[in-house]
């Protein structure tokens, strides 16, 4: 009997990697990521986030408590992608639940978990999954350390959703940092912006470069390019990807996106990026599109380029 195939996806948050899990998990059914979409089993791991293992401990910690959240069914994400789906409820002890995402943490109960849930998934998937944004933040030589006991057991792929560095990071900027629209400028000096190099290097270096793929949302999801991303992305994992999930960052449309249910989690450009501050951005980072330009070859054709909103109805297909 072959391995079982895992599929990571190493980020990044704000670049619609729900809308992408809904992609391969749900629409598509390539993998499927289990009782919840992002435990931060791996970063936790590297990080030495053993998780409390009395419940009185875990009361007062903030990563625990998204932990129970996660588990109590109660997340707005479609059901077969909850502790209800059909793939969970009544296949898992308390006991086996809580050895996992309650208890001290080693790699050996990370291979234990997606091996059992794949047993309960292998007649409808492909593959297991782990969604977890922070996969972006893992090291090279924290892969290195685990990579022999994955590989033992795993085929491992890795997906990376990259999007418009700027745009990405003034939605992580809304959601946490600005309260008020006057506040919006201080946003042109705000440094949280992600490496895809990094994170590219980190993982191809260990599982491969023919195992990492690089996703960009706006390819993704633009009409124009939608064909051609899915056939590289069908031929990465030797399985068709046929539909894209609907996506509140893309098109572009500031704090007039649309609601799509399940996707509050994107809910966060409250205040709309004006051209101006765009700009400037774009100039005082421009190291950022040129380390993706040595690292991918070339800079996608919207990033870097202002673009006012348009209607929904001539972007989507």
């Amino acid at each position: 009997m072959g391995k079982v195939k895992l599929l990571i996806n190493a980020g990044t948050a704000f670049s619609a990697s729900s809308p992408f899990q809904y992609t391969m998990c749900w629409d598509n059914k390539y993998g499927h990521t289990g009782h919840c979409k992002e435990h931060q089993y791996l970063y936790r791991l590297q990080e030495n986030w053993d998780m409390c293992i009395n419940p009185e401990e875990r009361s007062g910690n903030t990563n625990e408590k998204r932990i129970d959240r996660l588990l109590s069914g109660k997340t707005p994400k479609p059901e077969i992608l909850t502790v209800d789906s059909q793939y969970i409820k009544n296949l898992w002890t308390e006991e086996e639940v809580s050895e996992f995402f309650h208890s001290e943490m080693h790699i050996d109960k990370y291979i234990k978990y997606y091996l059992k849930h794949w047993e309960n998934i292998k007649h409808d998937y492909q593959s297991v999954a782990d969604f977890s944004n922070q996969n972006g933040l893992l090291t090279k030589k924290f892969l290195l350390q685990i990579k022999d006991q994955i590989l033992n057991y795993f085929d491992v792929k890795v997906t990376i959703i990259a999007r418009d560095p700027i745009r990405r990071a003034y939605s992580q900027w809304n959601r946490y940092v600005n309260k008020n629209p006057k506040q919006s400028l201080d946003f042109i000096n705000w440094d949280t912006y992600p490496n895809y190099s990094s994170i590219y290097k980190n993982h191809s270096s260990v599982w491969g470069k023919d195992n990492v793929r690089l996703v960009v949302m706006e390819e993704l999801d633009n009409p124009i390019t939608q064909k051609q991303e899915l056939s590289h992305l069908s031929n990465f994992l030797n399985y068709d990807i046929v539909k894209v999930h609907e996506n509140v960052y893309y098109p572009n449309m500031g704090s007039n996106y649309p609601k799509h249910k399940y996707l509050e989690d994107q809910y966060s450009d409250t205040h709309d990026l004006d051209q101006i501050m765009y700009e400037l951005c774009v100039q005082k980072r421009r190291d950022i599109y040129i380390e993706f330009q040595k690292t991918f070859g070339y800079v996608p054709n919207e990033w870097g380029k202002y673009e006012k909103t348009m209607a929904l109805d001539k972007r989507r297909v």
